[in-house]
């Protein structure tokens, strides 16, 4: 039995968006293999989290404190986003061309569906060895049973045996390093989320360099999009190329017969950083060139995109003028008139005045400020674990100012998983005019919906939902109008589009179900809410 009744209402919630997922999907024949395949995969994800959460195994896997298992949410939110842009993309398939694309959709579904079963399977593994030491022969057995269910997933799913082995293997080595290097900073079920996710994006950006013919066929529209891969994947390598400058550094001073002192090796390390910063840069920048992504150096394509229109330019001085306004959260944080949550919102509200002028008409251009914002933010916080000089303490101070309990003095994650959700639905929605609301989701369910809620909630709240449950029924009811009321009038004003019925009945199934969410779940809402909310106004 699980835990407690906050985690009973976390599945329940996750079970009934997943059952809703299936309902309005079976209504297109071609899809029933996908329909299968989430609930078979949401079958075996509740039993997986039943069994973790059951005489207290989580504990194996270093959760973060006071949060439930999450399985079951962490391991069918990405299949159920791309089954949603599945049935989105067929709505909008008019030609050869887009049923092609129609089936490449399909097949990074499938995808997902892979790494998930491959992190379940690892944790049912996990579950085993973990209460007592790892014997060789152990060792040995559970590297059998990982390399059949490689080829068990092979043969029964329609992907590649190579794309099997690197997505089962990859999402375990992501998971792994999260639990290890992150120790309480994330639950398993967002573990299992990032690592699926990076898994399946990855494994199609690493599928060009084997087939280049697929980056022959790019258009200048598909530029910006394919330049997120380069980042995120100069990104992965600076830990890789600082540990290793950092150790080859070491032995070269030792060589050298140099003695290091404390302070000699604070600047040993941040030597070791910029040099792995700069070399990943290189990176990013040479995958760009090398596969003909962009027809320019790349920081000079960037400034021409930028001049190209000019309201591009008036969006980053908007910017950058807000960004500077975010100094004053910071001394109000300061002050003990105002209480840390009300000042944490503030951030999401900024959220709101930021970046809907430019989902209203600028989406591309958004699209490459959150890639580029991502890198900012990753490297800022790379700078901040390590204490890398001269940075490293203001950027520290700065952030453990807006700390929540989700957060830790190793990982922060609340700056950075705001702009995560923001820019998921962006990067997910494409430049399709099908469901033009669900790239707003970000923005709707974070610096509205969340933001409204824990507001009422905490000022006016009386009513508990659960006797252990810090959220209240009035805050939850106010966070579900405030959504609704928010998507009418970005439609309806903003966009000067009407609600079809059956746009008007996904919304209300997505403010609900988002609502519910926010309600019961433990897990990192700021990555959770925009996702389900997205996938569920595209039914």
């Amino acid at each position: 039995m699980l835990p407690n009744m906050d985690d009973y209402g976390e599945v329940v919630v996750t079970c009934l968006i997943v059952l809703v997922r299936v309902v309005f999907s079976l209504i297109d024949y071609r899809f029933m293999y996908e329909v299968l395949g989430l609930l078979c995969l949401s079958s075996a994800a509740f039993f997986t989290e039943v069994a973790v959460s059951r005489n207290n195994n989580l504990r194996l896997f270093n959760p973060r404190l006071d949060t439930s298992a999450g399985i079951l949410m962490g391991a069918v939110c990405i299949p159920s986003v791309l089954v949603g842009r599945l049935v989105q993309r067929k709505r909008t398939a008019s030609t050869w061309l887009d049923f092609n694309q129609l089936e490449d959709f399909k097949l990074h579904f499938w995808s997902s569906v892979t790494a998930s079963i491959g992190l379940l399977v690892y944790i049912w593994v996990a579950l085993s060895y973990r209460q007592s030491s790892m014997s060789i022969k152990r060792e040995r057995k559970s590297w059998m049973i990982f390399a059949a269910v490689i080829l068990f997933l092979a043969i029964l799913l329609p992907v590649k045996v190579l794309n099997v082995a690197f997505l089962v293997s990859f999402s375990i080595w992501i998971m792994n390093h999260i639990i290890q290097v992150f120790p309480h900073c994330t639950s398993l079920g967002e573990a299992v989320l990032v690592s699926n996710g990076l898994a399946v994006y990855l494994s199609n950006a690493f599928a060009h360099v084997f087939d280049k013919t697929l980056f022959d066929g790019y258009s200048k529209d598909d530029s910006v999009p394919a330049i997120l891969q380069g980042i995120l994947i100069g990104l992965l390598c600076i830990p890789w190329l600082s540990k290793v400058v950092a150790t080859g550094l070491t032995k070269f001073l030792v060589f050298c017969h140099f003695k290091q002192k404390n302070t000699k090796e604070k600047y040993h390390s941040a030597i070791s950083f910029y040099i792995a910063l700069f070399v990943a840069s290189i990176i990013t920048i040479g995958w760009l060139q090398y596969f003909s992504v962009l027809d320019k150096f790349f920081f000079t394509w960037v400034l021409e995109f930028v001049l190209q229109d000019i309201r591009r330019l008036y969006l980053c001085c908007f910017w950058a003028f807000v960004i500077l306004m975010s100094a004053i959260p910071f001394y109000m944080v300061k002050s003990t008139k105002f209480e840390q949550i009300m000042v944490r919102k503030v951030f999401h509200v900024m959220v709101v005045v930021m970046f809907i002028p430019a989902l209203t008409s600028q989406q591309t251009f958004l699209h490459l400020a959150f890639s580029i914002a991502l890198a900012v933010f990753v490297v800022i916080e790379m700078i901040r674990i390590m204490r890398v000089p001269p940075l490293g303490e203001p950027v520290h101070r700065f952030m453990t100012a807006f700390t929540d309990a989700r957060d830790s003095d190793l990982l922060i994650l609340s700056h950075f998983s705001l702009l995560i959700g923001c820019a998921l639905p962006v990067w997910l929605n494409g430049s399709t005019h099908d469901r033009p609301l669900a790239r707003f989701a970000g923005v709707v369910s974070l610096g509205i919906g969340d933001t409204m809620a824990s507001v009422a909630g905490y000022n006016f709240g009386s009513m508990r939902l659960t006797q252990t449950s810090k959220k209240t029924v009035e805050g939850t009811i106010t966070g579900i109008i405030s959504m609704f009321l928010a998507s009418i009038f970005i439609q309806c004003m903003l966009l000067s589009s009407s609600f079809t019925i059956t746009e008007l009945m996904s919304l209300t199934v997505a403010v609900i179900g988002t609502g519910l969410v926010e309600a019961y779940t433990t897990q990192l809402d700021n990555f959770i809410l925009p996702l389900i909310f997205f996938t569920l106004l595209l039914v």
